[in-house]
Order: structure tokens, then C-alpha cells, then sequence
């Protein structure tokens, strides 16, 4: 896996840890989007809509953040590990993490997500 490093928060010159853990976001090997009116025809799809991304607008002069709507226009990131996140990074914003045989079965037939295998030979 690829780990993203953040620059060091507020220009402090260090911080302990801990808080460096959270703030890096960790890359699988293999994601691919698709669009939610994709994802929402598997019949036990169940969203966590509360894990939506949060994105900046500017508002009568101010910046704030507004949480992602799930519509059928946006697209979600169906993981390695078969769980469907708000973004490219696994475990960052869960959208759903209900992994059934149903599931991938649904994932791999009708999707077509096809994870590359992990190489063996290579640890």
C-alpha cells in the first residue's frame, strides 16, 4: 500500500505521533468508480450516507463545507476488499462495508470488478 503524507498541520515545526497516524490516508492496490445508480441495483445496498465526503464552497463570501449528497449521478469507489467508499483511499469514508458472498458475487458478475490478483512471488 501507498501512503499519502500530509504537510505537517498549522506549520508547527512537529507534533507527536499519534496525531501524523490519522492524518495519513492509506492507498490500496486497486479501486475503480462507479456510478451510485450502479451500486444502489444490488438488492441489500445500504448506504452510510453520514460517511459522505465533505467538500468547499464559497457561500455569500465564506467558505464552508458541505456534505457530498449520494445521487445517482455521483460516483463511489468499489475497493479491493469490496467495500464502496467516497474516496480513493481504503477505510476513508465507508459508504458500505456490508461484504457478502451476494456481494462480491454482484461486484464480480454484474460490475465486472475484476481486483487483480496479489503477486505471490513477490513479497
Amino acid at each position: 500500500m501507498t501512503e499519502i503524507s500530509p504537510p505537517i498541520p498549522n506549520g508547527r515545526e512537529a507534533c507527536n505521533v499519534e496525531e501524523l497516524k490519522h492524518m495519513f490516508k492509506k492507498a490500496g492496490r486497486y479501486c475503480k468508480a462507479y456510478l451510485i445508480q450502479d451500486l444502489r441495483r444490488f438488492d441489500q445496498w445500504a448506504p452510510n450516507h453520514q460517511n459522505a465526503r465533505f467538500r468547499r464552497e464559497l457561500l455569500d463570501g465564506e467558505i464552508v463545507e458541505i456534505q457530498n449528497k449520494l445521487t445517482d449521478d455521483h460516483y463511489l469507489f468499489l475497493q479491493e476488499d469490496y467495500t464502496v467508499t467516497d474516496s480513493i483511499f481504503l477505510n476513508d469514508h465507508v459508504i458500505f462495508d456490508k461484504i457478502t458472498s451476494q456481494w462480491i458475487e454482484y461486484c464480480q458478475f454484474v460490475l465486472k470488478f475484476e481486483p487483480p490478483q496479489a503477486d505471490v512471488t513477490n513479497n
